[in-house]
């Protein structure tokens, strides 16, 4: 896989693992909804009681994992679908690096469920240890968690690609090349 937004061309192998993360099509291809909100986590909707109406929502989109439990009143429960930028492991959660991280975002994660955790994962090459630490934690708790895991762009059409071929690409980390 090669990063979308690098200055140098780095690449990303595909593991076993990370293949067995990708659903084979986007969740939510030929899906239409009624009614959507799109909920951001600025802080706008801070005391506006908006949350039942949001619920009311046939989709619901939460920006950057924000956290919804104490604020429902005014932001709602609901969450289809939740973007995760790569940084927020390191900036909330330590990268995963104690036990008490890693319930942590367990504990978060399991708030989802059934809504789709989107991940941009590979824009920029800079991600590329935190992608592979989500990795070996999805794959970790594979099963105990139902959150369904995504990826913008044509990444799941790109990595079938390459999974086909004879000669995927080699299990390397992120090169420089």
């Amino acid at each position: 896989m090669h990063f979308d937004y690098s200055s140098h061309k780095y690449v990303f192998s595909i593991s076993n693992n990370l293949k067995s993360l990708l659903p084979d099509t986007s969740p939510i291809r030929n899906k239409h909804y009624s009614m959507c909100a799109v909920v951001g986590n600025s802080g706008i909707l801070t005391g506006s009681h908006c949350g039942p109406e949001i619920d009311q929502a046939d989709f619901v989109f939460r920006c950057n994992f924000a956290p919804t439990e104490i604020y429902s009143k005014d932001v709602g429960k609901k969450t289809n679908l939740t973007t995760f930028n790569p940084s927020i492991l390191e900036r909330y959660y330590n990268n995963l690096l104690t036990i008490q991280d890693r319930n942590n975002f367990f504990l978060n994660l399991k708030k989802l469920e059934g809504a789709i955790l989107w991940i941009p994962a590979f824009f920029l090459h800079t991600s590329a240890t935190v992608t592979r630490t989500l990795v070996d934690f999805f794959v970790e708790h594979k099963g105990q968690l139902k959150v369904e895991l995504a990826w913008p762009g044509n990444i799941m059409h790109d990595v079938n690609k390459y999974w086909k071929t004879k000669n995927p690409p080699p299990n390397v980390s992120a090169l420089e090349s």
